[in-house]
């Protein structure tokens, strides 16, 4: 009995030595050419049990992951050098294929980098700040530290803050490009040069990294360009992001062209599915070994991919939105905003006096990026409040009503003159260019001189529902764009309907930027990429000329989209 009884104690102790007891992780990543034990926090794991798992000392475990506490987060990263283990594994165990060993998808974990804080991350991934705060068992935002893993929703529904709005033609917004561009996920592939010390930890090894840059190689044209495109084509469901489509359709109608130049292009596209996880390990089995990468989309997505393409030299394009990275292999297709006020400079530099009217509500944000650039310009300031008469008021230092003032005699005045409709409703700005049109009219009308003058328009009015666009025309609006699309050019016509009869539907901005994207840079894949700084390019109509901020490769050209009051409208 007694003898059982011990048989059946150790047999228990036995089984809970088992069920305790930390597995090595199988998983095997690459970063500057050495190579890393990827372990993922399960429950029971412990930085004692893991440090025995893997033959290495705790507090070098700690070190080499910027540890501040042994408390670990259930599915946390843990990166252990494969040269400091003296584990042996046992042969008997299966053995996953060399895909498998470099990689293992895990969305909900993201490495903490320097300079990221709590509001940065709640806001790249859609989560409020104390949620992500208890997620992680965090008493404070200064708990944070780079070189951390934490826990962070990946859920679909948690996306839509990461993802671009997108305006009425599909494209990303430019407000996006601005607010979706902060955070990042984990470490990428670079290069031997100073592999990490036991003093640093994995990550700022990897970020501290100086990549030695050197020109593009150039593609004879009697051999194959490899091309990959990466973008998020679906959804966490499976269901198809049609903006991306769109952009993968433009791609193919510029293969026809760019074959039909005699160049033969072999095109890899990639369903990212908005994880740079998911980058990472393409890049670490090779799929990405290609001569030029167009895509993905978010930031998020390209921090892993900047430091691989940058050891290999391949070019990254990054269509839809700006990418605030430093990197000498990154060029960003959408205009940079520090140039976005250059088509309308002829405005803005005292040849016309400023009108700025303001209604109940206004977009003084839209003003306010106007009178950056107007500095020293005379300008007047009216409120408009709506009746059925001609008459503003002027505007006073506090925003109130001051005296009655006539547009007639406003637009009599010979001075030229550029009026800004603060006006954030709909309704009112219909109802302020419909005084203005009116007004000019009347004047003509009565064989009388109107004086010259535009309206700078606000890109909301075109997907307003209120608006009526005749006003447009009638006032000689004037509209900054990020990119021209106007059906009316010969060009846009025939790209349509080449694009209708491949697809059976209408292009969108999308398609267009797709288009652009692959005729741009595949044929400097095969002609170069000296002197491309000072040539302009115009694949369809929107015209790009990019130059070097000290950061990357931007795009300067904005457009400019003038209607004209013969009903046409003006690319320039």
């Amino acid at each position: 009995m007694k003898r059982g009884f011990l048989l059946m104690l150790t047999l228990l102790v036995t089984l809970c030595s088992v069920a305790l007891a930390t597995e090595p992780s199988r998983v095997v990543v690459k970063m500057r050419d050495k190579s890393y034990y990827r372990h993922v926090v399960v429950e029971g794991d412990t930085l004692y049990s893991i440090s025995k798992a893997y033959g290495v000392n705790q507090k070098d475990l700690m070190r080499w992951n910027s540890l501040q506490s042994e408390t670990l987060a259930l599915d946390a990263a843990i990166y252990i050098p494969v040269d400091k283990c003296t584990f042996k594994r046992e042969e008997s165990k299966k053995t996953k294929t060399a895909k498998e060993e470099l990689y293992e998808d895990d969305k909900n974990i993201h490495i903490v980098r320097p300079g990221e804080t709590i509001y940065s991350l709640s806001r790249t991934f859609g989560i409020s700040e104390e949620e992500l705060m208890a997620m992680n068992n965090l008493s404070s935002p200064s708990d944070l530290k780079a070189g951390m893993s934490i826990k962070v929703k990946r859920e679909e529904s948690n996306l839509k803050n990461e993802e671009p709005a997108k305006n009425k033609q599909g494209m990303v917004s430019d407000a996006e490009r601005g607010s979706a561009t902060d955070g990042g996920d984990e470490v990428g592939v670079t290069s031997e040069a100073d592999a990490p010390s036991d003093e640093k930890s994995v990550l700022e090894s990897v970020l501290e990294e100086i990549v030695d840059y050197g020109p593009f190689a150039v593609v004879p044209t009697s051999q194959e360009l490899n091309v990959a495109l990466l973008l998020p084509f679906t959804d966490a469901n499976g269901n198809p992001k049609s903006s991306f489509v769109d952009f993968y359709r433009g791609v193919l109608l510029a293969m026809e062209d760019l074959k039909a130049k005699g160049y033969t292009i072999n095109l890899k596209v990639i369903d990212t599915k908005n994880s740079a996880e998911r980058i990472y390990s393409y890049a670490a089995i090779g799929e990405l070994d290609v001569d030029l990468i167009i895509g993905p989309a978010y930031r998020s997505e390209f921090l892993p991919l900047l430091k691989y393409a940058e050891r290999e030299n391949i070019p990254v394009v990054s269509p839809l939105s700006n990418i605030d990275e430093a990197s000498p292999v990154l060029f960003n297709m959408p205009p940079d905003d520090d140039y976005r006020s250059e088509p309308i400079k002829h405005l803005l530099d005292g040849s016309h006096t400023l009108v700025t009217i303001y209604a109940s509500k206004n977009d003084n944000e839209f003003v306010n990026d106007i009178y950056k650039k107007a500095v020293g310009v005379p300008n007047i300031s009216l409120n408009f409040t709506f009746n059925r008469e001609s008459f503003f008021y002027q505007r006073n230092s506090d925003g109130s009503n001051g005296a009655s003032v006539s547009i007639e005699s406003i637009l009599r005045d010979k001075s030229k003159k550029v009026f800004i409709v603060a006006a954030s409703s709909d309704v009112d700005v219909d109802r302020i260019l419909g005084t203005l049109s009116s007004t000019k009219m009347s004047i003509k009308g009565r064989g009388l001189t109107c004086s010259d003058y535009k309206v700078i328009g606000n890109r909301d009015w075109l997907k307003a529902q209120n608006i009526d666009v005749k006003k447009f025309y009638g006032n000689e609006v004037i509209f900054v764009s990020n990119y021209a699309s106007c059906r009316n050019e010969e060009v846009v016509r025939l790209f349509d309907g080449r694009y209708i009869n491949a697809f059976g539907d209408l292009p969108s901005k999308s398609s267009n930027r797709g288009y652009d994207a692959a005729m741009i840079f595949c044929e400097l894949m095969f002609t170069g990429f000296e002197d491309f700084t000072i040539k302009e390019f115009t694949p369809l109509i929107t015209t790009y000329q990019f130059r070097h901020n000290g950061k990357s490769y931007v795009n300067t050209h904005w457009m400019r989209e003038h209607y004209r009051s013969n009903s046409n409208v003006d690319i320039e």
